[in-house]
């Protein structure tokens, strides 16, 4: 580690030192990944990312900064991890803006940017503004992202800054999407009030602490009481969604590689930190039920079919996925077959604090609290 972070010093912007230099250093860098707590390693993951950004390897920096971002806890150096991976992430969606993988990419974004704001508040202050100025209608496109998945409180928090980081009026198309944002936003909250579930807040847009504060509450609202958790993407939805690799990799016969059963709610980590993994880097085939089911068929035949045709079956444990009916039914039917089929092929992985079903308590699960171990993850799988 110290060699590598030595060879990276000794390679700093503008001293005209050759790529040789760096990939040096991104050598060692690697070699200390290797080590027993490389993998949690915030300032491996963090380093490498810089050399392969300056090696214009910017997929693979952009994956290793996720790891940084995913593992640091300190707020004084998170920031340093964060503002470039958004950076890198925004300049993509630039790029790629009229490509077939635009969506993606936004919805990958939002959900880092969502992460961000929520783990360190200062974000808002320290890396947003900054951003903005510099990638203006990409940072749009998160809000609009943000709407369409019916996450409104993020959406409106989102042109709050917009708001009070572009001076003078907003061009027409852009305040047309944020008028049907606002209507978005109040239609939801009637919704909501009239069900009894929370008093409608004020309907006054510019008062940018009551939308802070009334985030998580729309959040919830639109994510348990108004969808219904088995309910397919809409097409416009679909958009955003990873692209399905199109052949599985396992030699057994399985038309998937690995079915991921998982509460609605924590589908953004599923969408663009999982299945940015196991399908974007290592190109396994997954299935979701939101993507992949098939339109037209009873829900409960999609479950069974789905998991026959499934090499693996990732169980993502959370508190929601607990509250949740068809999680529940997915998970007995997933320990039914596979015990039929005398295979250890149900991945239990802890993403959140849950007390572990009985159902699963025999079976050694995945830690991802804090890190997930990417490579016992991968080798399971590929088992």
């Amino acid at each position: 580690m110290k060699l590598a972070e030595e060879e990276h010093v000794g390679a700093t912007p503008g001293d005209g030192s050759p790529d040789s230099t760096i990939e040096l250093a991104l050598t060692y860098f690697n070699k200390a990944l290797k080590l027993d707590q490389g993998p949690r390693d915030v300032k491996i993951h963090s380093f490498r990312a810089e050399c392969l950004k300056r090696l214009k390897e910017n997929k693979q920096a952009v994956e290793s900064w996720k790891r940084a971002v995913e593992l640091d806890r300190q707020a004084t150096t998170y920031y340093g991890n964060i503002e470039p991976l958004l950076a890198m992430l925004l300049d993509q969606c630039r790029e790629m803006s009229d490509s077939e993988g635009f969506q993606p990419v936004v919805a990958e974004t939002a959900t880092y940017l969502k992460m961000a704001l929520s783990k360190y508040e200062a974000v808002s202050d320290k890396v947003i503004p900054a951003l903005i100025k510099k990638f203006p209608e990409e940072f749009l496109h998160t809000a609009i992202y943000f709407r369409i998945t019916k996450d409104l409180g993020m959406s409106r928090r989102i042109w709050n800054y917009v708001d009070k980081t572009i001076r003078g009026p907003l061009p027409q198309e852009i305040a047309e999407r944020k008028r049907r944002i606002d209507e978005d936003i109040e239609e939801c909250q009637e919704a909501v009030a009239n069900d009894g579930v929370q008093e409608p807040r004020s309907k006054d847009h510019g008062d940018h602490e009551q939308t802070a504060n009334s985030d998580q509450s729309e959040e919830g609202a639109t994510g348990g009481q108004l969808l219904d958790e088995r309910h397919p993407a809409t097409e416009e939805q679909r958009e955003f969604m990873p692209k399905q690799v199109e052949k599985a990799q396992n030699t057994k016969g399985f038309h998937y590689d690995f079915f991921v059963i998982h509460s609605a709610k924590d589908a953004e980590w599923v969408n663009y930190t999982l299945l940015a993994n196991l399908e974007g880097e290592h190109h396994l085939k997954g299935c979701i039920a939101e993507r992949d089911f098939q339109l037209g068929k009873y829900v409960l035949d999609n479950i069974t079919a789905t998991i026959k045709q499934s090499a693996k079956v990732l169980v993502i444990l959370t508190p929601d996925l607990l509250q949740s009916k068809w999680c529940k039914h997915e998970m007995k039917e997933a320990l039914h077959a596979k015990v039929e089929e005398a295979t250890e092929s149900v991945i239990p992985v802890l993403l959140k604090d849950c007390e572990v079903p009985d159902e699963i308590k025999n079976i050694t699960y995945l830690d991802a609290r804090k890190h997930l171990d990417w490579e016992h993850l991968l080798r399971d799988i590929q088992k």
